[in-house]
């Protein structure tokens, strides 16, 4: 017999499981984590300049294509990576989408500890490229984490 104080059609709402919900400690512990590995890594660069800074620009004071190709990305795009990866690890469930989550936090840290942008300044548009790339290495991060 029908509850007459429930309507006929009425769903009840199922309750979400873990396998579903999107793991905030995850999204927003993995930028962080990634930001003072970042910050390790910009003390480690600023060590290297200081020991090898001859040897990665010409005579004119440019930089060479070993700093721009090899040395920048390694550790400027490093980070991206492990905050996917670590996003991932955290979640242990639906790695890239929390990779994905995680990637958007990062950026949008990123761009707001940026501003205001000046596009004269030197290295503008590798800060560009970086903030392009953000959320595809984090991906990338989550795939790897999915994969271990």
């Amino acid at each position: 017999m029908q509850n007459p104080y429930q309507p006929a059609k009425s769903h009840t709402r199922q309750p979400i499981s873990a396998g579903t919900a999107i793991s905030v400690r995850a999204v927003l512990l993995a930028p962080l984590a990634a930001f003072v590995v970042s910050l390790v890594l910009g003390a480690m660069a600023g060590i290297f300049i200081a020991l090898f800074g001859g040897a990665l620009s010409d005579g004119n004071g440019e930089t060479t294509i070993v700093f721009d190709a090899i040395f920048f990305p390694s550790f400027v795009w490093l980070p991206f990576l492990l905050c996917g990866y670590l996003a991932g690890r955290i979640a242990q469930s639906r790695h890239l989408t929390h990779a994905v989550y995680a990637g958007c936090v990062y950026l949008c840290a990123s761009i707001a500890m940026s501003l205001p942008w000046d596009a004269n300044e030197p290295y503008f548009w590798t800060h560009v490229l970086s903030y392009a790339l953000i959320i595809p290495l984090a991906a990338l991060g989550g795939k790897l984490a999915e994969r271990m």
